[in-house]
């Protein structure tokens, strides 16, 4: 499954970079030649292009969530054998009601985040290549300066990886103290 996510991805990616083209040539006819014929013929072929980019995307995301889905079920199958396989007095150490609630948030987590960087990550980085190779193909001094923004984006965005993290652990801790709470 994903193959075929990553194959909508990159179909998705490479049809939504045929839109702005289409566009501007759109605008240029209705400018140049006012003629409707040519102007439906355009907003034939974004229409085209649009149904082709909805398609590529309706096989991306059900893909990726039946892969984001397997994984997660795999992931608690694993956790939950590994927890059977304890020996008991390490449940004598250990609260149920904070490993059941351990479990299942870091599930959910696990499942978000694959979400986010399944869906988002990936289709905005393909996205920004393809774009990147558009770009340098116009020119050389734009790409230059788009690849200075895109550092920056980056440093940002690692630091916000390191603020998502610190405030998911907190989150995980407290849920696990309130259900050791709730059970006494």
């Amino acid at each position: 499954w994903l193959s075929a996510g990553g194959l909508g991805l990159l179909g998705a990616s490479i049809v939504e970079l045929l839109v702005p083209p289409l566009l501007a040539s759109g605008l240029f006819a209705v400018v140049e030649e006012p003629n409707s014929q040519v102007l439906l013929n355009k907003v034939f072929w974004l229409a085209i292009v649009a149904a082709v980019q909805g398609a590529f995307h309706g096989v991306r995301s059900f893909s990726f969530h039946l892969a984001r889905t397997r994984f997660v079920r795999k992931l608690r199958e694993k956790t939950f054998s590994a927890y059977m396989s304890k020996d008991m007095s390490f449940y004598d150490q250990v609260d149920a009601s904070e490993l059941t609630s351990r479990l299942a948030g870091d599930c959910a987590t696990v499942f978000m985040l694959l979400d986010d960087v399944l869906n988002f990550l990936l289709r905005s980085g393909m996205t920004t290549v393809f774009g990147y190779i558009a770009l340098l193909r116009t020119s050389a001094f734009m790409t230059l300066s788009v690849s200075g923004v895109l550092v920056a984006v980056g440093a940002l965005t690692k630091w916000y990886g390191e603020v998502n993290r610190i405030a998911a652990k907190k989150t995980q801790d407290a849920m696990s103290q309130l259900s050791r709470i709730v059970d006494e």
